[in-house]
C-alpha cells in the first residue's frame, strides 16, 4: 500500500480524490496515477510477509446451526 496525496481532482471506476486529499491505495494504482501526474506518492508501506502460523480457522460443528426435527411434530 502506498500513501498518496492528490495533486488534481480526478474520478474513476475505482477511486476519486480531490486536491490535497491523502489516502492509502494499492502500489500499482499509485504508480499509475503518479505517472499521469494526478498524485504525489508520500510513502510506501511494505507488505507484511504472510506466515503459516496465522490463527487457524474455526471449523463448524457437524450440526451447528441446523434445526432438528421433533418426533412429536
Amino acid at each position: 500500500m502506498a500513501k498518496v496525496k492528490a495533486i488534481v481532482s480526478f474520478a474513476g471506476a475505482d477511486l476519486s480524490m480531490y486536491p490535497g486529499e491523502e489516502r492509502e491505495i494499492d502500489d500499482k494504482l499509485a504508480a499509475s496515477l503518479s505517472e499521469a501526474g494526478h498524485v504525489e506518492i508520500l510513502s510506501v508501506k511494505e507488505k507484511k510477509p504472510s506466515t503459516s502460523e496465522e490463527a487457524p480457522k474455526k471449523e463448524a460443528k457437524k450440526n451447528e446451526g441446523k434445526r432438528t426435527k421433533r418426533a412429536d411434530s
